[in-house]
């Protein structure tokens, strides 16, 4: 935000759009609470009615993610705005989704519906992917690869790869494998997390390939995987999230060592993570011995 002072005022325009892409990146980034102040900030300035309400439909996303009931009261101005526009249908989505109501989940579902026959297409994708949490859910697979295959169309990234992980999760989960063609689909949407650092979502695809190596014993690309997921935590102070995996490698320690030729860069790491990682742990009980 700060780079952006350093525009001249002229392009006042200019400036808004990439600040509303900014608060967009943030929301999907999961730093609702900052993104939601980017939001605000941007709605008091504007005056274009469709500006308005694309602000307000990612406020009232904002407030969701954080759980704020003023969610509702947003959603239900944007509904009043433009009552057969996606943008509604998504903030119908919000309200629904919010109210402690036992009809919400079939109503959820007839909106799923009216927004894929309507086009709205995104709104379906969104509204399938939070529907589908399980792989019990029998058709679970089969509705995520329309999700995918629509996305994919629409040039939605960032559903199409959430799809894809869930599809891989799902087949593991199911079959205890993952078609080859739903693995490549997996290990881009990981890329793409990866790049874009959505965290919880790069969290989520990590685990669906670790899951599956771990189904398939391959433990080198396990290591390989924990050497470029860890960066990304300890880059964004998340080390705390490499542990479960650090440990898992090292109840591998022997199986590790035995890789011969193939000890690489990545098996280094890993032997270099532990040994840090043992060291502050006996540092701290020394202190907590004090």
């Amino acid at each position: 935000m700060e780079m952006l002072a350093l525009i001249p005022e002229e392009f006042t325009r200019e400036i808004r759009a990439i600040e509303i892409n900014l608060a967009k990146a943030l929301r999907m980034s999961g730093e609702d609470a900052r993104a939601l102040s980017v939001f605000e900030k941007l709605l008091i300035a504007e005056s274009s009615t469709e500006i308005r309400r694309n602000l307000l439909i990612n406020i009232a996303l904002c407030l969701q993610s954080l759980k704020n009931d003023k969610a509702i009261l947003v959603a239900k101005e944007v509904m009043a705005m433009a009552p057969k526009s996606g943008d509604a249908l998504q903030a119908k989505s919000i309200v629904l989704e919010m109210q402690d109501d036992h009809s919400s989940e079939e109503k959820l579902l007839q909106l799923e519906r009216q927004s894929r026959r309507d086009g709205h297409n995104t709104v379906a994708n969104n509204l399938t992917l939070n529907r589908i949490t399980t792989h019990t859910d029998p058709s679970a697979v089969s509705t995520l690869r329309t999700v995918y295959e629509s996305a994919k169309k629409a040039n939605d990234l960032y559903n199409a790869n959430r799809a894809a992980t869930k599809i891989a999760r799902f087949s593991c989960l199911l079959n205890g494998r993952i078609e080859q063609e739903d693995l490549k689909r997996l290990i881009t949407a990981y890329h793409y997390f990866y790049g874009e650092r959505f965290g919880s979502l790069f969290t989520n695809s990590h685990k669906a390939l670790w899951d599956y190596f771990e189904t398939v014993n391959e433990v080198h690309n396990q290591l390989v995987l924990f050497r470029h997921s860890s960066f990304v935590w300890r880059l964004n102070g998340h080390e705390d999230k490499e542990q479960n995996y650090l440990a898992a490698l090292e109840s591998k320690k022997n199986e590790v060592l035995l890789l011969g030729e193939r000890i690489d860069k990545n098996v280094l790491y890993f032997l270099n993570r532990s040994e840090y990682q043992g060291n502050r742990l006996e540092h701290q009980s020394k202190k907590l011995g004090e």
